[in-house]
């Protein structure tokens, strides 16, 4: 009775109606499949999720912080990990004294700074002591040092909590301002740290060994001040695969930026630049897809277009996804996505560049409501219509979206269950389903922990797409990830 009970009590609803669960059946993976698309969470919903987490499995819960974070092999996802690390800080610090060794590898040196005024700070002070030590003796043998002074906070910023933060900092460090700032001066001269050569206006240095976010990031500098060289390099670039470092930026950025493009082109002095660095930029983006017949269905529905993090919209992450999905799938759905609203439409990639294949597939987008029912009818439809063998139907469906799905026709069972009965009934089977979520607003899943054939990820990172692509459960696909060489490094 008491299982029937709890059972009941965890169905919800999507905000379209869609039968749904309130808990996946477990806290770690509640937290696990949502942490890339919490930017515009409440701090209470955040805390309450990685409470819940930390209390089934505390090994996991620091996993999942860090799984999070990581710029190279996770999430990349900086703001909210900051605001449960420095939670984590407080409520339980030993664990994040054991971990903070990590988080520059993990992230960067200014992360940890939101560990001043907690319990940490004592370890924090001392890890950053022993390193501008071991920073300053490397500099006088002429070796290569860390990038903490870069990231160290300046007493000398327009931003007020950086200027408090680094003149704590001094403090702590018993010293001067002026020392401070004379010593992150020579070590970021010494480290060759960009912004003080653009300070400098000394464009000598080679682009093809430039950070991949300084390198976007600075762009309209290098156009202003050193046209003909960064023209030369975006040229190398094109001909060269790997010369333009992309790695470290998420593909919804350039999508983003084809959108601002076109729709403010009338204050852009040299347009066929600026659409020749988004595209050198974006065919420059790692190549994370894996040899599989797969396709994604993008989320056009008018949700997606509200806004999630500043001027970044679920929209502009979904759209960059299926153009990223679409290019470098090599089965026989290359080149193509579906979208869907009101309406599933087939969208075969269109254009000469990055920005002409934006603009040609957001004019496909209904702005209206969000019918999956229907992508996964077409599918099969067309199959059984056209008898389609079972191998050249997909092998995983990419659901991106805020998960926000209309009403199910059927009634008692979600969306998924209906849809792996429908195809047994044709004689296939529904291929895995990968529900990645892009804005997580309200706390539902599609499927449960143990529900085979699907996986629930989230976030912006095309990395994902390397990982999730076998017939296993949520929960194990968690686990394979969090047990895996890349994080069993951190503890409680």
């Amino acid at each position: 009775m008491l299982n029937a009970l709890s059972e009941e009590l965890n169905w919800t609803n999507t905000e379209n109606g869609a039968l749904a669960y309130h808990d996946t059946g477990d806290a770690c993976l509640n937290l696990f499949s949502t942490a890339g698309a919490l930017r515009e969470a409440s701090a209470k919903r955040l805390k309450d999720m990685f409470l819940a987490a930390y209390a089934e499995n505390p090994v996991y819960a620091m996993r999942i912080l860090f799984y999070q974070r990581d710029t190279r092999g996770g999430l990349g996802e900086r703001s909210v990990f900051r605001q449960l690390l420095q939670y984590a800080a407080t409520i339980y610090p030993e664990s994040v004294r054991k971990n903070l060794q990590w988080i520059p590898e993990y992230g960067r040196f200014d992360d940890c700074m939101v560990l001043l005024n907690t319990p940490c700070e004592p370890e924090l002070i001392q890890l950053i002591q022993k390193q501008l030590q071991q920073d300053r003796q490397d500099m006088l043998e002429e070796k290569p040092i860390s990038l903490l002074a870069k990231w160290l906070p300046s007493v000398h910023t327009s931003n007020q909590n950086v200027c408090r933060q680094a003149k704590l900092l001094c403090k702590r460090l018993h010293l001067s301002e002026k020392a401070y700032r004379k010593m992150l001066s020579q070590l970021r001269t010494y480290a060759d740290v960009l912004e003080k050569r653009l300070c400098r206006k000394d464009y000598t240095f080679d682009y093809a060994k430039l950070p991949s976010r300084a390198l976007y990031k600075y762009q309209k500098a290098f156009c202003k001040h050193d046209r003909q060289r960064y023209s030369e390099f975006l040229e190398r670039a094109e001909q060269e695969k790997g010369m333009l470092k992309a790695g470290q930026l998420f593909p919804y950025e350039i999508v983003r930026d084809c959108i601002e493009l076109e729709e403010n082109a009338m204050f852009y002095d040299d347009i066929a630049q600026k659409q020749r660095i988004l595209d050198v930029t974006w065919k420059s983006l790692p190549d994370y897809m894996p040899e599989q017949n797969a396709i994604a269905v993008v989320d056009g529905s008018g949700s997606m277009y509200w806004n999630y993090s500043g001027d970044v919209m679920p929209i502009h992450v979904a759209v960059s996804l299926g153009i990223y999905c679409a290019e470098r799938n090599e089965g026989y759905f290359h080149n193509h996505f579906i979208t869907f609203s009101d309406n599933p439409r087939l969208i075969a990639l269109k254009g000469e560049d990055i920005f002409q294949k934006v603009e040609h597939c957001m004019s496909y987008n209904e702005v209206s409501n969000t019918d999956l029912e229907k992508v996964f009818r077409l599918i099969l439809q067309s199959a059984v219509q056209h008898h389609v063998p079972p191998e050249e139907l997909p092998k995983v469906i990419y659901v991106i979206s805020d998960m926000e799905f209309d009403e199910q026709s059927g009634s008692g069972v979600t969306i998924f269950q209906q849809m792996k009965q429908e195809y047994q009934a044709a004689g296939y089977q529904l291929p895995a389903v990968v529900y990645w979520n892009v804005c997580s607003r309200n706390r539902q899943f599609p499927v449960k922990k143990d529900d085979t054939g699907a996986v629930l990820v989230s976030g912006c990172s095309p990395f994902t797409f390397q990982s999730a692509v076998c017939m296993t459960t949520p929960e194990k696909y968690m686990q394979q990830v969090l047990e895996g060489e890349r994080y069993c490094r951190i503890s409680a």
